[in-house]
């Protein structure tokens, strides 16, 4: 137990900030001109999914999601209420120590949410699933960029846990006209 200690106290203290969003901005994506849409694969093995898509600034975009596969983490297959993981994760309390919660990219979130965020503005739009207004009517949720720049998505996990995860989605972006 006393190794656990040290080992999660180093780790922390290695990471001194709160998330991790790598550094390494992709290619610039193809911009939506109103009521445009696009589709593309999202997976949570990848902890930076490039949407091939960027935003303009001020402009509303209404994401849905089509899921493809089942989504584990790990042995994680369901959540605090025994559902099948999905787009919304898992609270702290699943996992075998609640502590482990610091290690999130996102502590503001839910563990394996589905999180968005723009190469522009990392810090102002980092945003989960569960901020979104969802629209029953078009069964989508609306996001409104905060700034210029390429989108990407990802599951809120460790930084370093991704090559355990499982899971697949149809992500399609339009433009609001």
């Amino acid at each position: 137990m006393r190794l656990l200690w040290i080992l999660t106290a180093a780790l922390l203290t290695a990471c001194n900030a709160r998330m991790y969003i790598d550094q390494v901005p992709g290619d610039s994506g193809q911009a939506l001109a109103p009521g445009q849409s696009t589709s593309f694969r999202f997976f949570t093995t990848d902890p930076s999914n490039h949407s091939g898509v960027n935003l303009t600034a001020g402009a509303s975009y209404h994401l849905q999601l089509s899921m493809v596969s089942n989504w584990i983490d790990g042995s994680i297959d369901s959540d605090e209420n025994g559902e099948p993981l999905g787009p919304f994760g898992f609270a702290d309390s699943v996992m075998p120590l609640e502590a482990m919660a610091l290690m999130k990219r996102s502590t503001d979130h839910r563990w394996f949410e589905l999180m968005l965020y723009q190469d522009g503005c990392r810090s102002e739009s980092l945003v989960g699933i569960s901020n979104l207004t969802y629209d029953a009517e078009s069964d989508s949720y609306l996001y409104v960029a905060p700034c210029s720049g390429d989108l990407r998505l990802f599951v809120n996990d460790s930084q370093v846990s991704y090559t355990d995860n499982v899971g697949f989605a149809r992500i399609t972006l339009s433009r609001a006209g």
